[in-house]
């Protein structure tokens, strides 16, 4: 032993105090006492719960959304809400306008099975799933190039026959969310169709209804039920739809697939600290990110929401937290294009889903032709 040099020896020792926003925690040869240990893992589970929302905001989102489509009467696969003639101010809505007419809606995967959608010539759309992921691009952006199409959007796992004539989508949830907007306006709109694909043959009916002038929130929460919403995601959808590393923060906080979610009073108590710090730390890096890459130049209130111009938040194969250099105050984001890398922003991730609804991928790129409004 006295030939390891002191300074190792200090290096990968534990002193037997610890001074920490928690209280001191101590330890004899390393081994914590029981005191500490309790308040060590105080400790690990308000971060995790930190994590979990700063990493779930996405899933959160569109739980909040489908609540309050429900709430107003988007209630099934076959009703599409849009707002005639635009969309306002009289609802909790994230990102959208009062210049764009919007159509909306949730389709089920599970109940229908396989699914058409038709989407109207001239339209911008974007489906995504119900981690908020992107999953097709449809009308001028998508394949269709504006003319209009049908999309065949299969479920998970699906390894059925695929017929031709359309044009194919694969999710990874049962749930997925559909956004319409059309150069028409609501006239437009009201032209998709969605049906199963077993009644292709004879689609049942749609039913349209305005919703611009009805009362909704479709914002997630930011106390301790926001982990309610994400164990309702969890249980609904195939374990596999969520990644590992994020499907482990939320089993260490008691939400796990097929298992009540079921905190007890201590628990409690630590998810109601979480949730606003996790709030908190989401404002924060929304309106002052601490990446340089964030604005669009020294000193600009001006934020690019892709950074990297990667939909997918990518950027050097990860998606890192922002350097801990401070920026210039922030008001706005505004998307702009810059090189491709590979690592991923979840930083980045959670602030275009705390200022906004919708992934696509044409919002992180430029495309010629495309309308002034493509982004809204």
């Amino acid at each position: 032993m006295s030939r390891i040099p002191g300074r190792v020896r200090e290096s990968i020792a534990i002193p037997d105090q610890i001074p920490s926003p928690f209280g001191d925690l101590t330890f004899f040869d390393g081994v914590p006492g029981l005191e500490s240990v309790e308040t060590i893992y105080d400790m690990l589970d308000l971060i995790r719960g930190i994590e979990v929302y700063l990493n779930t905001i996405p899933g959160a989102s569109l739980v909040a959304m489908r609540a309050g489509f429900r709430s107003i009467g988007v209630d099934g696969p076959r009703v599409l809400g849009y707002t005639a003639p635009r969309g306002n101010s009289g609802s909790l809505f994230l990102t959208a306008n009062t210049e764009t007419a919007y159509g909306s809606m949730f389709i089920d995967l599970k109940a229908d099975g396989p699914v058409v959608i038709e989407n109207p010539p001239n339209s911008l759309c974007v489906l995504d799933d119900f981690w908020f992921r992107y999953v097709a691009d449809l009308g001028l952006a998508g394949p269709d190039k504006g003319a209009g199409g049908k999309y065949l959007v299969l479920p998970p796992g699906y390894d059925g026959e695929v017929p031709g004539g359309y044009f194919v989508c694969r999710t990874a949830t049962y749930t997925n969310w559909l956004v319409v907007r059309a150069l028409g306006g609501a006239d437009d709109i009201v032209k998709t169709r969605v049906y199963p694909l077993a009644r292709a043959g004879d689609p049942p009916a749609m039913r349209y209804l305005n919703m611009a002038d009805k009362v909704e929130n479709t914002v997630h929460a930011n106390d301790a039920s926001f982990y309610e919403e994400i164990n309702t995601l969890i249980q609904e959808e195939p374990a596999d739809a969520l990644d590992s590393e994020r499907a482990g923060q939320c089993a260490a906080i008691g939400i796990v697939k097929g298992q009540p979610f079921a905190p007890d009073k201590r628990m409690r108590r630590i998810l109601s600290q979480a949730a606003p710090l996790g709030a908190a730390a989401a404002r924060a890096i929304l309106y002052k990110p601490r990446d340089p890459a964030a604005y669009a130049y020294p000193g600009s209130n001006w934020l690019n929401a892709f950074v990297g111009g990667s939909y997918e938040f990518l950027r050097d194969h990860a998606r890192p937290c922002a350097p801990a250099r401070r920026q210039s105050p922030v008001s706005l984001f505004r998307h702009r294009d810059h090189a491709g890398h590979g690592h991923r922003h979840p930083r980045f991730r959670l602030g275009v889903r705390l200022h906004g609804h919708g992934r696509q991928r044409q919002l992180a790129r430029r495309q010629p032709g495309l309308p002034a409004h493509a982004a809204a």
